[in-house]
């Protein structure tokens, strides 16, 4: 059973349920750590293929 909802409410919530600034802000710094720690794997990975460690490849 749905609830009736006004139009005018609906616009609101459309235009006022976006995240902040600050929100965003930490959205993106997760990303980034998700991305670095997958490139820190993938930069181990191949360093195993090839034999050498990290610090002769100049990852550290």
């Amino acid at each position: 059973m749905s609830r009736y909802i006004p139009e005018s409410l609906r616009i609101f919530n459309r235009t006022h349920n976006r995240p902040t600034a600050a929100a965003k802000r930490e959205r993106s710094a997760e990303a980034k750590a998700r991305y670095d720690r997958l490139r820190k794997i993938e930069d181990m990975k191949l360093a195993k293929e090839m034999g050498v460690s990290l610090a002769d490849m100049g990852a550290i």
